[in-house]
């Protein structure tokens, strides 16, 4: 519960909290934790008028009509927008752990890609990411990838979203999204291997067309770019190369050839947030932002890859976060 003016207050349903980790300045215990913020809302004045809800979309309808039959003078409106734009623009330490988080995300790609071989599968890929995880004090949301014939689904929506069973095959395209968190910090980052080592000349296409659009994009992440602007630099060099989405392709296909859902990436911090990279985002980016920038590139017959960097716009030239990794695995 956090007052405009006054203390804040966390309730707990468990008294057990690490002193490092919480900046309120009080925290209560209440083993019904709803009542226990109808609770704290009326000692700090907030049992009346309109009160703001942050992340309204994660609160269970359950703790709503709790808290809204304790307290009926009052009103929740959604207040996410607020803090959102708070979150957009990082502060020097925060630029620092988003550094770690990137150096991190590195890490677990490189343990990742050192098991990619004929023979082995995206379980055996996803294990090494895993264990790299552990000794490096990373929690992974997800491994979400696909390889060789389905590598075109970018991942399949089920847990776990890789194929655990079946070996590569040398040739196969192998593209992990490795995305999570690290001391509260998000990473989220994409690189494409071919199994061998040794890519066609059109799989080749298709990785360099990749690393370049993406690269676009990092490079006009200036301060006063809009982030529409990001994406049209992305997929101008796509256009110029032949893969750009086209409106009269066919839904299945246009999966495969570009991002069905107009989007080159989104801000990152302590979660996905704002801006979104479409061609609709007028938000101006200033020095501070942090952005996780993608596109996937397919072509029919030949398979999907996937490239991702994490950037911070600086005064001048853009910081890529995640550069340590090669671009190039081949």
């Amino acid at each position: 519960v956090l007052p405009s003016d006054g203390e804040s207050i966390l309730v707990v349903n468990q008294p057990d909290w690490r002193d490092d980790l919480v900046s309120a300045d009080r925290v209560w215990v209440r083993r019904d934790l709803y009542s226990g913020v109808a609770e704290a809302l009326v000692a700090t004045g907030l049992d009346r008028g309109i009160l703001g809800l942050t992340d309204e979309e994660r609160m269970s309808i359950t703790a709503l009509r709790a808290i809204e039959h304790d307290l009926p003078s009052a009103r929740f409106v959604r207040a996410d927008e607020l803090l959102m734009a708070q979150r957009m623009v990082k502060s020097p330490a925060e630029v620092e752990m988003l550094r770690y988080a990137s150096a991190v995300s590195v890490h677990l790609l490189d343990a990742m890609f050192a098991e990619v071989a004929p023979g082995k599968t995206d379980g055996d890929v996803a294990a090494a990411g895993y264990a790299a995880a552990a000794r490096l004090g990373a929690v992974p949301y997800d491994f979400a990838m696909a390889s060789g014939p389905d590598s075109g689904h970018l991942w399949y929506s089920r847990l776990p979203s890789f194929d655990w069973t079946r070996p590569y095959e040398r040739g196969d395209i192998v593209h992990p999204d490795v995305y999570g968190a690290v001391d509260g910090y998000f990473y989220d980052f994409v690189r494409s291997i071919v199994v061998g080592g040794d890519p066609t000349p059109w799989q080749k296409e298709i990785l360099e067309a990749n690393i370049a659009c993406i690269h676009a994009a990092c490079a006009a992440a200036r301060p006063g770019a809009r982030a529409k602007d990001l994406y049209a630099a992305c997929h101008e060099v796509l256009a110029e190369r032949g893969l750009a989405h086209r409106p009269d392709m066919d839904p299945k296909e246009s999966i495969l050839s570009a991002d069905y859902l107009e989007s080159v990436g989104h801000g990152i911090g302590v979660g996905w947030e704002p801006p979104t990279i479409t061609p609709y985002d007028e938000t101006v980016l200033v020095p501070g932002m942090t952005l996780a920038i993608e596109q996937h590139v397919s072509r029919p017959g030949v398979g999907t890859v996937r490239f991702e960097e994490t950037v911070l716009v600086t005064d001048g030239e853009p910081e890529i976060m995640t550069a340590g990794s090669p671009a190039r695995w081949w």
